[in-house]
């Protein structure tokens, strides 16, 4: 089953439903997206930044825990996160954009220790220009 950031936004619960009806889940797979902001740091609103961390970060924690429970309880499982190269190293005009994906790199470092423990392997992958 596939959610979009606006799915969610609309139904925090939404979530816990797919959890529900997709059965035993082997593999999440968080490929969390949003074009990057070009504001300047000292032009960032309220908006853009509560925004863009709709989009990019808070789904994360509602989505894991929707599957962690089957997995913990079958002590396997794999949550796949894709992320952007902006959580290792900012890009010019784009605080909110890189502040959210550190915050999603974060969590991935965070969540995925703990769930090592319960056979759940958390990664992160990611992409970065080979040239």
């Amino acid at each position: 089953m596939i959610a979009n950031e606006r799915s969610l936004d609309q139904d925090p619960q939404l979530p816990q439903q797919i959890g529900q009806a997709a059965g035993p889940v082997d593999v999440l797979l968080l490929h969390l997206a949003l074009p990057a902001p070009s504001t300047l740091a000292s032009d960032i609103n309220e908006t853009e930044w509560r925004n863009v961390f709709a989009h990019l970060a808070d789904p994360m924690p509602r989505l894991v825990a929707a599957v962690l429970p089957q997995m913990m309880a079958r002590r396997k499982g794999r949550i796949l996160f894709i992320g952007s190269a902006a959580a290792l190293q900012g890009q010019k005009r784009t605080g909110s954009y890189s502040a959210a994906r550190g915050a999603q790199l974060a969590y991935v470092k965070s969540v995925g220790p703990v769930q090592a423990a319960h056979g759940i392997q958390l990664d992160a992958l990611i992409p970065r220009p080979v040239f």
